[in-house]
């Protein structure tokens, strides 16, 4: 769904002698998208092998999209990958909500959590690499990103399959080393 988010007016002053002007007025229309978007991770933490991401993106129309087959890494920064890859997708000025079944990453920023770890360097927080990008992705969205937790397995359609994309992105046979994202 497209919103008019606000109105440019522009002014430009023609003159080819002092006596005589003109003016030209340009209006600018800027809108934006409400996004609708279910994010999962998917690894196993014993072993620390095959991890994926699911993706369903609603903005008008059903977008799915899944990532992986990582290795060497956790569910949680599968977790937190999925959310950072589905900022990823979306442009600025659009609205996103990303809906997600794990409460750590959620409350990170809904409860601004990300704020003071970002204060204090990340001392002792783990997938450092991945919260920058997601902080990098959360600028440029200039901050209009909520997420909202689901509750996950608990028959939610979209979480389901978001769920099930990224179980299928684990089990994928393209395997990708899950290197520390740092720029």
């Amino acid at each position: 769904m497209f919103n008019l988010t606000g109105v440019v007016v522009v002014e430009v002053q023609y003159s080819e002698s002092p006596s005589s002007r003109c003016i030209v007025r340009f209006f600018l229309f800027y809108a934006y998208m409400d996004i609708q978007i279910w994010t999962d991770g998917s690894a196993n933490n014993m072993t620390k092998n095959r991890g994926g991401y699911g993706i369903v993106f609603l903005n008008g129309e059903l977008k799915t999209f899944c990532g992986g087959s990582y290795f060497n890494t956790t569910s949680a920064r599968m977790e937190i990958l999925g959310v950072v890859r589905a900022m990823m997708k979306c442009q600025k000025g659009d609205r996103v909500t990303i809906h997600c079944d794990n409460e750590y990453v959620v409350n990170a920023l809904e409860k601004n959590y990300l704020w003071n770890w970002q204060k204090n360097n990340f001392r002792k927080k783990a997938n450092v690499d991945l919260w920058r990008l997601f902080l990098d992705e959360y600028t440029r969205l200039e901050g209009r990103v909520t997420l909202k937790w689901v509750r996950g397995h608990d028959d939610n359609e979209m979480n389901e399959l978001a769920d099930a994309l990224a179980r299928q992105g684990a089990n994928s046979t393209t395997e990708i080393q899950d290197m520390k994202h740092m720029r």
